[in-house]
């Protein structure tokens, strides 16, 4: 047998994958990071091998139907048999955002913009809420970008890195899906937002925390969320969607709990210092115009608050 072995990962923090066949192949595991891309950001593949132990061992040549396990006490993954590119990246990662947490860094399903001199969290509290709808309305403000689809943040609650693509473009297999969001913003608006920044670096901490959730039947309204409702909603946007825990893997294969107890409480211990200072609103609206202006009205509201404290 044969063995391939890369590193893959992001400020230090890797994940690695072993994959086993009975002819010489070095082709990379991962031949296009498209879905990892998006999901994830600029993911670093790394010439090095330095982690001792594998996170995940791929039988690629191995005879029958494919099949998967997880190895607990080792925390390993092992697959057998022909995994598609897509279904890959999704146990990637998993992997890789279960070992960015034991660091102390956690990655976000949503989107998140710098206006009107705010750094905000558009957060998914379930699919298709309206976060890339409201982003896209922020730009067509004058806001800037700093993720469209995922941000990694910091103990401290510091933005540390963002998706640059705000649509995917293109899905591998393993990943397709019948309901394309790319498609639906001529919905809301005659043409994307052309003109924008986009902030990578320096970018500071998260101000303002904005669950939209866009539905043509909703009235306007906005609330503040209690402690307990900002932690649970947190925790969904921080991990959930990653951890495949409410979807098939592969047909017929269940994805393994690779989020430990211990991952678990630690995860939930960052959601409740995370949103104890920082304010936090759920949105319910027809549009994403009309999303944008509520968020107006609460940062208005913030920096009243603001200047009646300073004096």
């Amino acid at each position: 047998m044969y063995k391939h072995t890369e590193e893959l990962g992001f400020e230090g923090v890797r994940v690695r994958f072993d994959r086993y066949t009975k002819k010489a192949n070095d082709e990379k595991i991962i031949t296009d990071p498209l879905w990892m891309d998006y999901r994830f950001g600029d993911v670093t593949f790394y010439e090095d091998v330095k982690k001792k132990n594998p996170d995940l061992i791929w039988y690629a040549d191995k005879d029958g139907r494919k099949s998967i396990d997880y190895k607990k006490t080792k925390e390993v993954v092992i697959l057998s048999g022909d995994w598609k590119l897509g279904e890959i990246q999704k146990i990637a990662l998993a992997l890789l955002v279960r070992e960015l947490s034991r660091d102390d860094k956690y990655l976000f399903h949503g989107s998140a913009v710098r206006y009107r001199d705010m750094n905000i969290l558009y957060m998914k509290g379930r699919e298709n809420s309206g976060a890339t709808m409201t982003l896209l309305e922020t730009l067509h403000r004058g806001g800037n970008m700093i993720s469209g689809e995922g941000m990694i943040i910091d103990k401290n609650g510091d933005l540390l890195a963002g998706t640059e693509n705000i649509f995917l473009e293109g899905r591998l297999e393993g990943t397709e899906r019948s309901d394309k969001v790319d498609t639906g913003w001529n919905l809301f608006f005659d043409e994307l937002p052309e003109e924008y920044e986009l902030i990578q670096e320096d970018i500071g901490n998260v101000d303002l925390l904005i669950f939209p959730d866009i539905d043509g039947h909703y009235r306007t309204e906005s609330s503040e969320l209690d402690q307990f409702e900002k932690e649970y909603q947190t925790y969904e946007c921080s991990g959930e969607s990653y951890f495949l825990s409410h979807e098939l893997l592969s047909s017929k294969i269940p994805p393994p709990s690779l989020e430990h107890w211990e991952d678990k409480v630690r995860r939930s211990r960052f959601c409740s210092y995370f949103t104890e200072e920082r304010p936090c609103y759920v949105i319910r609206a027809k549009t994403p115009q009309l999303i944008i202006d509520e968020v107006d009205e609460i940062i208005d509201n913030i920096k009243d608050n603001q200047t009646v404290m300073t004096y």
